[in-house]
């Protein structure tokens, strides 16, 4: 609405005012009764010399210069945008520990072939034997018709039946026979899975989540350091919550296969080591992530449009943004 005002009012600057000598002429409500100021005077405000109205009713000052009101839709929007905002760091936190722990797993699987390889050909070679002595058993044995012996790693003696040892079926009861610590020694040791497919995907894991501590640590510009440490490891237990699955996974599946074997005795391990690595990478990009975005802002911005991010000094206690 229109504010129409026939004349000023004078005023002196230690903060006397003189008699009014303008009111508003037109319809304007008040902005917290509602009130209408119609015939209201406008005096000057003391402390900053302002052009106001007081309502008679609340005593609420309305000033001459009337800006329009969004009215409800802007609290609607506001709160449309935070809910959007709330459930873009819900989805990110999530992801991030999917991340995590998928970058793990990776790793992982990849550090356990050379091992199911090793239990694969293992086992290949028990097949050839026990095709070998199948066809050369003569009716005339003592042991019982399709009963094979195969040389153990330890040099004793182990009967297995011939029938089923073929497939995924055979390698279940061979692989229950056998003495997985010591076929484990023989392949190398935990660190056969120490490979260069291994080490490169660690080392991008490594980049990955240091990026990833970077971004958060430029979203959550209301926590401190302390507090980012703290986020870091929310997003590592819900991560070692996603890892629970298939650690339990290879604990109790019984395996049909080389890999499948493989996979059961070396990925727990080597996934705990993985998301060590991956939070360590983590909680480094949460620490520097601030003084390295600061640092790309200082070189990538002009200063006059620094100060637009002056919050990523000011949450870290800092002067703001100067042109050097």
């Amino acid at each position: 609405m229109n504010t129409d005002v026939n004349s000023m009012s004078a005023s002196t600057r230690d903060g006397r005012t003189e008699a009014p000598s303008a009111f508003i002429t037109g319809d304007r409500l008040c902005t917290s009764c509602g009130y209408n100021l119609i015939g209201q005077a406008i005096i000057r405000e003391p402390h900053y010399e302002l052009l106001i109205a007081r309502c008679p009713e609340c005593g609420t000052c309305a000033a001459v210069q009337e800006y329009p009101l969004l009215g409800r839709w802007a609290h609607r929007w506001a709160m449309a945008l935070a809910a959007l905002w709330m459930l873009f760091i819900v989805s990110a936190f999530v992801g991030t520990s999917g991340m995590l722990m998928g970058l793990g797993l990776g790793a992982s699987e990849v550090a356990a072939e050379p091992y199911s390889y090793f239990i694969q050909n293992v086992f290949s070679e028990v097949e050839r034997q026990a095709g070998r002595q199948a066809a050369g058993a003569g009716s005339n044995s003592n042991l019982p018709q399709g009963t094979i012996i195969i040389q153990g790693p330890s040099g004793a003696q182990q009967i297995t039946t011939v029938g089923g040892l073929l497939g995924g079926a055979g390698f279940q009861k061979w692989w229950a026979t056998q003495d997985h610590a010591s076929l484990l020694r023989q392949a190398g040791g935990w660190r056969s899975g120490l490979t260069a497919p291994t080490i490169a995907i660690w080392c991008f894991s490594v980049l990955a989540m240091l990026a990833v501590g970077w971004f958060w640590a430029a979203m959550l510009v209301q926590l401190s350091r302390r507090g980012l440490l703290v986020w870091g490891g929310a997003v590592f237990l819900l991560a070692a919550a996603f890892a629970a699955v298939p650690i339990v996974e290879c604990i109790t599946n019984e395996p049909s296969w080389g890999w499948i074997a493989g996979r059961n005795q070396m990925v727990p391990r080597f996934l705990g080591v993985s998301m060590v690595i991956e939070f360590a990478a983590l909680a480094i990009g949460l620490v520097t992530g601030r003084p390295v975005v600061r640092l790309m802002i200082r070189m990538l911005l002009p200063p006059r449009m620094r100060y637009s991010l002056a919050v990523l000094w000011t949450c870290d206690g800092r002067a703001l943004p100067g042109a050097g």
